[in-house]
């Protein structure tokens, strides 16, 4: 969330490259994986003011959302490419 103060929208896998970039450590679970554990840790992130929804893409697949509590994004995110929140 540091990174991007407005919130991040984006893919089990663009997540994880996004985590190499941040931390330098490759997440090495499957893009399921990845999903499972972000939902178990939805909780845990919305005591820390971190809010996560996920959407269906029928081009990109499930595309999860995270912004803090109180800054709902917009149903287009600022950082996504032209068309690819389209549905």
């Amino acid at each position: 969330m540091k990174s991007q103060p407005y919130g991040w929208s984006g893919t089990a896998t663009e997540l994880s490259m996004a985590c190499v970039d941040i931390t330098g450590q490759a997440i090495l679970d499957s893009a399921d994986s990845v999903g499972r554990r972000i939902k178990a840790l939805e909780v845990k992130l919305y005591a820390d003011g971190i809010c996560h929804k996920v959407a269906a893409n029928r081009v990109k697949g499930r595309i999860h959302t995270f912004h803090k509590k109180g800054f709902a994004m917009a149903q287009k995110t600022l950082f996504a490419e032209d068309g690819e929140n389209d549905e």
